[in-house]
């Protein structure tokens, strides 16, 4: 039996998580949330379901555009895909291995984008509420930010690296 690539176990670890915060957040927010901030704070607000709604549903669309597609590499025509030395990849006796590593690769990527996804609705959600009263996650938006930005580039490094040359 073949193990789940670490990058979906891990993606499918976040999207729990996600569920969970929604149920935490849910009862401490206030009807009217603020959605939007800029230099002067909130300037947009919205209803605690829209925003908690919208946080699953982006995350869950994150799910569909980026791992979807790979569960059915077996049935997309050969034309539709992109990949570099393709019919070496998508050879018969190879097409399951590359879309296994694939999924885990794709994976990643989307764990790490839910990631920062729950960092900024939480610091959208806590923003409308008393300070003090929800723990904030540490460091500012801007730190994660740029951790997601660093791990893309090491990301696409090894995605180049893994189906760049025949054989690799």
């Amino acid at each position: 039996m073949k193990r789940m690539p670490a990058g979906l176990l891990a993606l499918l670890t976040l999207l729990a998580l996600v569920g969970l915060h929604i149920a935490w957040l849910a009862p401490l927010l206030p009807e009217t949330v603020a959605a939007h901030f800029g230099p002067d704070g909130p300037n947009n607000w919205t209803s605690r379901t829209a925003l908690l709604l919208s946080y699953a549903l982006v995350n869950l669309g994150f799910v569909a555009l980026l791992v979807v597609p790979i569960l059915f590499l077996n049935k997309i025509p050969e034309s539709l895909i992109n990949l570099p030395h393709k019919d070496y990849w998508l050879a018969p006796q190879r097409r399951g291995d590359t879309q296994r590593i694939a999924l885990g690769l794709i994976s990643e990527m989307a764990a790490a984008t839910v990631l920062l996804c729950m960092v900024a609705f939480h610091d959208v959600a806590t923003g409308s509420l008393p300070r003090g009263e929800v723990p904030g996650i540490p460091g500012s938006f801007w730190m994660w930010l740029l951790a997601y930005l660093a791990f893309t580039g090491v990301w696409v490094v090894r995605l180049m690296r893994r189906f760049g040359r025949p054989g690799a």
